[in-house]
């Protein structure tokens, strides 16, 4: 005998079907899009603000120490010190080489993630792309969030990220202290990378250091642009002991909780793979919405800390306001005559004996001086003109935004 069924059965069992269709449909359109991916297209504008907010993955992007992979997990091998190529004399034994003087390591692709979910009544209403406005915003703040990982990253399961830098180097480390950045630092970090067959190729560091290092090497001078990254973004450069130009990459992204940092690097042992770029993930379509995701896959690693270098522990110049404070000094060469004299070269030497400012007068026998710190120098003459006499000058001090000074020579 067949069992009766109740309206009210009818009714459940309807609703219970058409729950399931729905879950099901959801289910077979989350399946057939997980693995549609869209890469993602952004216009020039948006790339110079990347790179002015990002300078040190530019900087590595641009040394070529981005690249693309096809392995979701990457072996690698850490260099040691020992590992040095060396003479020997054509008599003696060859030394065995075995893969054990490397430590082998494999390294997971961490994922960068960041998801977008626009309405489609706000997409229709808005007056301007939302979607686009939102991915824009996700393609920077994902590239300031890699540029901070291999920065800072911990490089810890908790953290899911992969260790930074400044986590990475334990040979070449210099702690000052609290005290301020020497030339002498900067040449020992330099000299340490050299001996370990290193190559510094790149300084970052905070924008209070980059100011001690202009003071170092260029006193009350604004210094020429000298290294162009990418993108037409430029930076200052100075020269290391190896005679190239590094260039001064400052990165708002290092952490000052332990004083002012920089680190010297040597990108040939920097090694960051690219599984993915950012892309476009696009998932279920839920109500009026649809989420989609913005991911990036990608590891980082240094296989040979020892040739880079870190300075930590500096502090801050609380004094620079006055220290850089400059004048200008506009000095007019006169005869006895009281007529203008050109050709006469004046310079400015400091305590050290360096000769850091100088000009030469012009027809109208004046010479200037431009971005002179404040302070006492010693003023000489390096060249006059024939039929004058070289006259010695008193030290002057420089004390004032601007100043005029007449220096007269006699005549022979």
């Amino acid at each position: 005998m067949s069992e009766e069924v109740t309206l009210e059965q009818l009714k459940s069992q309807y609703v219970d079907l058409d729950k399931g269709l729905h879950e099901l449909q959801k289910a077979m359109q989350t399946t057939t899009n997980a693995n549609v991916v869209m890469p993602v297209e952004y216009d020039p504008q948006l790339k110079k603000r990347i790179i002015q907010q990002t300078p040190f993955l530019e900087f590595l992007r641009g040394q070529g120490c981005v690249t693309s992979t096809d392995k979701v997990k990457v072996g690698y091998k850490i260099k040691h010190n020992n590992n040095k190529t060396n003479f020997m004399n054509e008599t003696d034994p060859i030394v065995e080489y075995t893969p054990n003087d490397y430590d082998k390591r494999i390294a997971y692709m961490k994922i960068l993630h960041q998801n977008v979910k626009i309405g489609d009544i706000a997409e229709a209403a808005a007056e301007f792309d939302l979607f686009k406005d939102d991915l824009d915003d996700a393609l920077i703040d994902m590239a300031n969030t890699l540029d901070y990982t291999l920065l800072e990253g911990e490089g810890t399961a908790e953290a899911k990220d992969f260790k930074g830098i400044f986590k990475n180097i334990h040979t070449n480390t210099f702690n000052l202290g609290g005290d301020l950045l020497t030339k002498d630092d900067i040449v020992s970090a330099f000299d340490a990378i050299v001996e370990e067959n290193g190559f510094p190729a790149g300084l970052v560091c905070t924008a209070e250091v980059a100011n001690q290092i202009n003071d170092i090497y260029f006193p009350g001078t604004t210094k020429p642009l000298e290294y162009e990254m990418t993108g037409g973004y430029k930076v200052t450069g100075i020269y290391s002991s190896s005679g190239n130009i590094v260039p001064i990459i400052v990165d708002p992204h290092i952490k000052r909780d332990e004083g002012e940092k920089l680190a010297i690097v040597d990108t040939s042992s920097i090694k960051v793979k690219e599984f993915q770029p950012p892309t476009m993930v696009p998932w279920a379509k839920t109500d009026l919405s649809t989420s989609q995701s913005i991911i990036q896959v990608i590891t980082s690693y240094m296989d040979a800390e020892y040739t880079n270098a870190m300075i930590t522990g500096i502090g801050r110049d609380e004094d620079r306001t006055l220290k850089t404070r400059t004048g200008k000094i506009l000095f007019r060469f006169l005869g006895t005559d009281a007529k203008p004299v050109g050709g006469c070269k004046i310079q400015f030497t400091n305590d050290d004996g360096d000769v850091f400012k100088s000009g030469t007068s012009d027809n109208r026998g004046l010479a200037e001086m431009l971005h002179v710190p404040f302070g006492d120098y010693e003023v000489d003459y390096d060249t006059v003109p024939s039929g004058y006499t070289k006259i010695n000058v008193a030290d002057y001090t420089v004390s004032a935004s601007e100043a005029r000074v007449d220096l007269v020579l006699t005549k022979d």
